[in-house]
């Protein structure tokens, strides 16, 4: 396996600072950002692409028909419209960050486990021979030991068979069938 992330690590400071920057960019954000709950989340209208054309349309229409809702107004609706467009590009670039440093997390979990299975394999084979080596490597073989489980067996097959059709051809009609199975005329 290449080595592409292990050789370049950041400086802590490095790290805090851009962490820092992230915290100081979510408190920025307070002002005019939710935090929704998952069920929040799930239950929320979904935007469709377009739609804000359709948006502005409907604010014209309301206000040229002068229709009235209780609790709506399309001032609200405009703003709503407003701050939407205005993050969809921070939520791009926050969502690309976001990906960079997850995709480096893997990577660099990755490289690690590789060498760390490699090694483990050699000691293993190693231990064999070397009882003192076997009893310093056993917290290693105890959590090797908790692996892949053991695949789970197939369903029992249902205990009530399935009744073939009255008419014995399996496609619920009464007429003769040819050898592909369907009703010849």
């Amino acid at each position: 396996m290449q080595n592409r992330v292990g050789s370049k690590i950041p400086a802590s400071a490095l790290v805090s600072k851009l962490q820092k920057a992230l915290e100081h960019a979510q408190s920025e954000s307070l002002p005019f950002a939710v935090e929704l709950t998952p069920d929040e989340r799930k239950r929320a209208l979904k935007w469709r692409p377009g739609g804000d054309v359709v948006v502005e349309l409907v604010g014209r229409l309301v206000e040229a028909y002068g229709i009235t809702l209780p609790g709506i107004t399309v001032e609200d609706m405009n703003k709503d419209l407003e701050l939407a467009r205005s993050l969809v590009a921070l939520g791009a670039a926050a969502e690309r960050y976001a990906q960079l440093i997850n995709d480096t997390i893997l990577q660099a979990q990755a490289e690690c486990w590789w060498a760390a299975t490699a090694y483990y394999t050699t000691l293993s084979r190693l231990a064999d021979a070397n009882p003192s080596l076997q009893d310093a490597l056993k917290p290693a073989v105890d959590f090797f030991a908790h692996g892949p489980r053991a695949t789970k067996p197939a369903p029992a097959p249902s205990p009530t068979p399935v009744p073939a059709p009255a008419n014995g051809n399996g496609n619920g009609s009464t007429g003769s069938t040819g050898s592909n199975g369907a009703p010849t005329t």
